[in-house]
């Protein structure tokens, strides 16, 4: 595993400041002086993430992904991230429901209230079955924070392998989490399928080349989602692909190319980013 010591770390190693029902505002309110540098709305939405795990876990069958996950290995080059990304096996329908309950039966200082529920069958324009779920995070009756999940439902959950993720040193917080060998998989495939997808994966890649990634479980990764895009393709009726991993010229990005740029510290053309990402491809895949 990726050991780089950032802001992130030292927010995992505070030991005098302990996440719970009683003191979690104050917490956030010391953190945020204790850690001015960090980006406006950091420490508030980390704490109330590990929060919120420590409410469901090992209640909903779930695997943390994506951008949280990516706090736990890079440094200076992380984006900024808000979503709890999430993998199931469960029927988006059925997440929901577990979920409300588990938020219902929830009692402390804080209480989490469900205020959007939205899912998707694997679609032309996005070969997962999607859950997007906004909670908002009530303190004495009025909106604190806003959590945003998107999850997605899969039927390859049992061969990803995880990770036990400790949170806060303070805290008793520990999660199941994919490795960066996943999440890498996932964005190397989303930068180089015939979808229209964000900028932001492609510097991610960027940053994800510079370490010490393991190929033959990036492989293992490749080798499975494109089995699954392989699948939905299939069902509806789109030929199948045979994948090279190269970003071709016809690729169609979202979204905003400088703002990820400049979020993760860089400053480079985006001819040179794709550049240097299909040479590592081709050298590596």
């Amino acid at each position: 595993m990726i050991q780089e010591k950032g802001s992130f770390y030292d927010l995992l190693n505070i030991d005098n400041l302990i996440i719970n029902d009683y003191n979690i505002i104050d917490t956030i309110s010391c953190l945020e002086k204790k850690f001015p540098s960090l980006p406006k709305g950091t420490i508030k939405n980390n704490i109330l993430i590990f929060h919120f795990i420590s409410i469901i876990n090992n209640k909903i069958p779930f695997i943390l992904k994506g951008g949280f996950i990516m706090q736990y290995y890079l440094n200076d080059n992380l984006r900024p991230t808000r979503d709890i990304d999430l993998i199931t096996y469960l029927d988006s329908d059925l997440f929901y429901k577990l979920l409300n309950e588990e938020l219902n039966k929830y009692k402390g200082n804080l209480s989490f209230k469900i205020k959007e529920y939205y899912k998707d069958d694997a679609s032309k324009s996005y070969f997962y079955n999607i859950i997007n779920i906004r909670i908002d995070v009530m303190y004495k009756d009025n909106i604190y924070h806003e959590l945003l999940i998107d999850g997605i439902s899969v039927d390859f959950y049992d061969k990803i392998d995880t990770y036990i993720y400790q949170g806060p040193k303070a805290s008793n917080i520990s999660f199941k989490g994919v490795k960066a060998e996943y999440v890498m998989a996932e964005k190397i495939i989303a930068i180089t399928n015939e979808l229209a997808r964000p900028y932001k994966h492609l510097i991610d890649v960027y940053t994800l080349i510079k370490k010490d990634i393991d190929l033959v479980s990036l492989k293992k990764y490749l080798n499975i989602i494109t089995g699954h895009d392989n699948k939905v393709r299939a069902r509806l009726n789109l030929e199948t692909v045979n994948y090279k991993y190269l970003i071709k010229d016809d690729k169609v990005f979202t979204g905003n190319y400088i703002l990820p740029c400049l979020q993760a510290g860089y400053n480079i053309m985006f001819e040179d980013i794709k550049e240097e990402v299909n040479e590592w491809l081709i050298n590596n895949l």
